[in-house]
C-alpha cells in the first residue's frame, strides 16, 4: 500500500528537475553567445569575413552600475559582481532583475566588446550576441 502511495511521487521529482532546467525565464536573456578571435587590421561589416562560434563556457551579468563606478575595470573584480551563467553549446537562459546589465564572457574581457542589455520588468529579451576577440 505505501509503494503505490510513494510511487507517483517519485517518478515526479526527476520530470520537474528536468523541466525546471530548461525552463525560459519570464524576466530576464534569453539567446545565444557567440563568439570568434583572429585580425581585426581590417574593418569587417558585422559577420562578413569572421567565423564564430558557440561559445561553451560561463557568461557573467555585470550590473552596468557595478561597470560605471568600478575604475579600474578588470575582469576579476566585475565577475565577482556579477550574475554567473553557464553556456550550453552557446545558449543562455538567465532569469534577472530589472536593470541594465554588460554580458562578458569568463574566458575575455575588454571594454571595447561590452554588450549591453537592457531588462524592462516582466521582459524577456531574446538577442543573440556575438563577440569578436582581435589576435
Amino acid at each position: 500500500m505505501r509503494i503505490r502511495i510513494i510511487a507517483p511521487f517519485l517518478f515526479s521529482i526527476p520530470a520537474c528537475l528536468v523541466l525546471s532546467c530548461n525552463k525560459v525565464p519570464e524576466t530576464g536573456f534569453n539567446g545565444i553567445v557567440l563568439w570568434g578571435k583572429g585580425s581585426c587590421d581590417v574593418i569587417f561589416n558585422q559577420g562578413y569575413g569572421r567565423a564564430y562560434e558557440k561559445y561553451d563556457g560561463s557568461v557573467y551579468f555585470v550590473p552596468y552600475s557595478v561597470v560605471q563606478k568600478t575604475p579600474v575595470k578588470t575582469a576579476e573584480l566585475l565577475q565577482n559582481e556579477g550574475i554567473k551563467i553557464r553556456s550550453n553549446k552557446g545558449e543562455v537562459r538567465a532569469e534577472l532583475n530589472p536593470g541594465i546589465y554588460v554580458l562578458m564572457l569568463e574566458d575575455f574581457y575588454s571594454p571595447e566588446t561590452d554588450k549591453v542589455i537592457k531588462i524592462s520588468s516582466g521582459d524577456l529579451v531574446q538577442e543573440n550576441v556575438s563577440f569578436w576577440i582581435c589576435e
